[in-house]
């Protein structure tokens, strides 16, 4: 932080995203490399383009390259930095601190400059083996598979090719090296995936239909409830493995209730990769339980990243959160006035406001995020073009982009309705927190619950378009929507 910048403002100029044009030129060089001398990798990229409307970049966890002087001095030129991360000795790797881009592993056995092999991430690798088996049995073989699957990390190699082409499944973990658990660490990762996913279940949506002190109150203890379960997870496994696996059940719970997400998950299934390509996750939250949320995150190892505001017209703020051995990302957001983004929002308390916002208002109709309305929505990274036209072609659809820009383009699939109970909407008119033609509209027409956003980053840009924000959340907004 420098001497002249304040705490109240470091969150919103520290944050700086610019391109990395260089970066992403070698990437992208050692990629083409890989692509022409693998055959079957290259055949794979074309199915991902063909099936999921992805490009094979937005799958690759990392890359392998011989220990030349010259490139390694070109990648740290491009600002490539040394990650302290386990692997062999005569291997080190390096990562991009400012850049959405993938690893670089360098062997240093190696001397000659070239493409070693390229890792793409996959969800569960015991699903994609069985995939691969069905669709890809006949071309090529896997070897064994090198780590446990329970574990932070594992990988599998598609055999007779060269350069090697690895399919890894990461759980919190920066390294590349595989990680294998003994049985006893194992079941306790089982029994961590399990609490997590009991825990969801145990706020059904009838149960928020009271009325007043009784709701806050409720809402309250269950928040806690929730920071608690956050706080067990963790030291049953460590921040890392819990947050993925917090995340890893979120999604679940999220594709369940969006028709788009179902059917992009079906079609990255048929490839056995999941939401490897995942760039972003989407929390909403009530003023009055924010902090617990940046709290329940903040508990599972997330860090606090950018803070903005998304426009006066938006009335919307978010905390960005990343992780520094997870690559999820998170967008949490609530109701924020300008001046309140130049505090500390995610850690002081929100003054109680007599209207609702956009986001306060769909909390009020779906529940907290964290609880039982889950995600707003999640951001995947795709061939933007090729997944309007093929979703277009599936009858599904999508609203205009609101960032068109050279190093990112971002839209949404038109909302998922979701069915409000009558006692909420009963209790939000006789609170006067929605208006008579918004009560026969919700009753009618249901309200926007969530959505899929759909996203292309270029020269490694790692930031998010707040103007185009601000323009989106109008549009969001489910006090504004009408039904279809």
């Amino acid at each position: 932080m420098s001497p002249e910048m304040s705490p109240e403002t470091e969150g919103l100029t520290n944050f700086d995203w610019k391109e990395w044009p260089e970066a992403e030129r070698l990437v992208h060089s050692f990629l083409a490399e890989f692509l022409l001398k693998n055959e079957f990798a290259k055949n794979f990229s074309e199915r991902l383009l063909e099936e999921t409307s992805t490009n094979f970049i937005d799958w690759v966890d990392h890359i392998v390259i011989g220990g030349s002087l010259v490139s390694v001095r070109n990648l740290q030129m491009a600002g490539y930095c040394h990650d302290d991360v386990p692997l062999k000795d005569s291997m080190f790797v390096l990562y991009h601190p400012n850049a959405r881009l993938p690893r670089i592993a360098v062997n240093w056995d190696e001397k000659e400059t070239k493409v070693l092999a390229v890792a793409i991430k996959c969800d569960e690798l015991s699903f994609f083996s069985k995939i691969f088996k069905n669709r890809f049995g006949s071309l090529a073989r896997l070897g064994f598979i090198e780590g446990s699957m329970w574990g932070p990390y594992c990988r599998v190699a598609v055999l007779d090719n060269s350069p090697t082409f690895l399919i890894a499944q990461r759980r919190g973990y920066g390294g590349i090296a595989p990680v294998r658990l003994d049985p006893k660490r194992e079941d306790m990762i089982r029994d961590a995936i399990r609490l997590w996913h009991l825990q969801r279940f145990r706020y059904p949506a009838a149960d928020y239909n009271t009325s007043g002190l009784l709701l806050h109150t409720c809402e309250k203890r269950r928040m806690r409830e929730v920071l608690n379960y956050a706080e067990g997870l963790v030291k049953l496994v460590g921040s890392g493995m819990a947050a993925e696996i917090v995340m890893a059940d979120e999604r679940y719970y999220w594709q369940k209730r969006n028709a788009a997400a179902h059917f992009q998950k079906e079609r990255q299934d048929k490839l056995g990769l999941g939401w490897g390509n995942h760039d972003h996750h989407t929390f909403r939250s009530s003023r009055k339980h924010f902090r617990t949320l940046v709290k329940i995150f903040e508990t599972l190892g997330f860090q606090c990243r950018e803070r903005f505001h998304a426009g006066c017209e938006a009335g919307w703020g978010a905390q960005i959160l990343d992780h520094p051995e997870s690559d999820a990302v998170i967008f949490a957001d609530v109701d924020l006035s300008p001046e309140e983004v130049l505090n500390d929002f995610a850690h002081e308390p929100l003054k109680s406001r007599k209207e609702l916002g956009t986001i306060g208002l769909w909390c009020a109709l779906h529940g907290e995020s964290i609880m039982q309305a889950g995600m707003h929505h999640l951001e995947i990274q795709c061939n933007f073009d090729r997944f309007r036209q093929d979703f277009v072609a599936a009858n599904y659809k999508l609203m205009n982009p609101f960032s068109d820009l050279p190093m990112l383009r971002q839209a949404f699939t038109e909302g998922e309705r979701w069915p409000v109970p009558d006692t909420t909407l009963h209790r939000l008119l006789k609170a006067k927190k929605i208006t008579e033609e918004q009560f026969v509209s919700f009753k009618r027409d249901r309200a926007v619950g969530s959505h899929l956003e759909h996203l292309w980053r270029g020269g490694g840009y790692k930031g998010f378009n707040q103007k185009g924000i601000s323009q989106i959340l109008l549009a969001l907004n489910p006090g504004t929507q009408k039904g279809s």
